[in-house]
């Protein structure tokens, strides 16, 4: 297992409050509402496991990188239903503090090394909704198939079936090629037109705005569509035909 840090910002929170405080209230109840249900018991797996929200952020500290794509990537499939965009990047390492002298009322939180630093960093290097990987946590995680560190290597190995193969399966290079990402909109027994649909919608919101809403959107709705290109490779490499497209989404 390998631990982590992953943070993450809610976008667009600034625009919500130009437009009146409950409308932003509103928004950070609802994400941190689908937060609690969705991420409550990851916590009780391990008392290690810690869970932070602070106004439009998101801190997961855990011990096992692979069961915290896992988690997070079911509350960015959830969320994005709820046209709520998160966007965060996780990093090796287990965010800690160093021990101060305090006083009531005084709190110091100084971090022990520069994980934050590192995760923060790296939520800020893309647009969309996007879940972010640090490369070297990538390289630790693909150990048991290196082949998947490249999109020309997972398709010509698609077919292999490693150890947690059901996460490392949904990391690929950004189309930048300056680091991974996780695709996170899938989820078992998804239909295919799912993946049109929410991209057509997402590009709609798109048209409504400016920036940087409109390249928020537009970025995630690609990202929707990388999701669906490694959604049907998985589906070839396990035999399992895709979904009508005239098919209709619950």
């Amino acid at each position: 297992m390998i631990p982590f840090t992953y943070y993450g910002d809610l976008l667009g929170v600034g625009n919500y409050y130009r437009l009146s405080s409950k409308v932003a209230q509103d928004k950070l109840h609802e994400f941190y509402n689908e937060t609690f249900h969705t991420l409550r018991n990851y916590v009780s797996q391990n008392g290690q496991n810690r869970i932070e929200m602070f106004s439009d952020s998101l801190f997961v500290i855990g011990v096992d990188a692979i069961e915290g794509l896992r988690c997070l990537g079911v509350l960015y499939g959830n969320l994005l239903r709820k046209d709520l965009l998160l966007r965060g990047g996780m990093v090796e390492g287990m965010l800690s503090f160093e021990p101060r002298v305090t006083i009531e009322n005084f709190e110091k939180r100084l971090p022990k090394d520069d994980t934050l630093a590192k995760a923060a960093g790296l939520e800020k290097s893309q647009k969309g909704s996007r879940l972010l990987i640090e490369n070297t946590l990538v390289a630790k995680l693909m150990g048991v198939c290196p082949d998947w560190l490249t999109h020309e290597g997972y398709i010509r190995t698609k077919m292999n079936s490693p150890l947690n193969g059901d996460v490392l399966r949904w990391i690929a290079p950004t189309p930048d090629s300056q680091g991974y990402e996780y695709l996170y909109y899938w989820t078992n027994g998804i239909q295919k037109c799912e993946f049109k649909i929410r991209s057509k919608h997402l590009m709609k919101l798109a048209s409504l705005q400016d920036s940087p809403g409109k390249e928020q959107c537009q970025e995630t709705a690609r990202l929707i569509g990388r999701c669906e290109i490694r959604f049907t490779e998985a589906n070839e490499a396990f035999g399992q035909p895709s979904a009508d497209p005239g098919d209709t989404v619950p």
